[in-house]
């Protein structure tokens, strides 16, 4: 009796107080609107450009180093020249880099641009940076053309982001 007398006390006590009012959820009706109330502000998306520098950085350096040992793989699987491998280090490196910074920079933006568009443009990059030093006999146009490539990714994801 004394423990039904004290629940009874404590669902008195707490129906009827103020606070416990207060809590309560209102009933929800038929015609609820679930859209954000015109005085809520909506904050801009952060900008992500130094993630994406490093990442980009960071994928290039992946893929430097996997297409490079890939590339000479590749080339010495077939000659015994030591050119030959070095040849095939270059063109791995190329492929590598420009298929890791796109990629990079994709994974620091958390994918939401389009990574398609990215490595088209980044390979179009390598092969003209490639025909470039085909052309003038000098490697110096390769490095620029991961700074390009940096740069036109993080361009393509800003512009095709979410």
């Amino acid at each position: 009796m004394d423990r039904a007398v004290a629940l009874l006390l404590c669902t008195t006590a707490l129906l009827t107080s103020q606070r416990g009012v207060a809590q309560r959820l209102a009933p929800a009706s038929v015609g609820v609107s679930f859209a954000r109330s015109p005085d809520i502000r909506q904050t801009p998306a952060p900008r992500r450009e130094p993630a994406m520098i490093l990442g980009g950085v960071a994928g290039g350096a992946v893929g430097f180093l996997a297409g490079s040992i890939m590339g000479a793989a590749v080339a010495l699987s077939g000659y015994d020249d030591g050119l030959a491998g070095l040849a095939g280090v270059t063109w791995g490196a190329t492929a590598g880099v420009s298929m890791g910074i796109p990629l990079g920079v994709h994974m620091a933006n958390r994918r939401r641009g389009n990574y398609a568009t990215e490595l088209g443009a980044s390979l179009a990059l390598a092969a003209v940076g490639m025909g470039l030093v085909s052309a003038t006999d000098s490697g110096v146009p390769l490095l620029f053309v991961p700074v390009g490539q940096l740069v036109t990714s993080i361009l393509i994801e800003r512009a095709t982001g979410r």
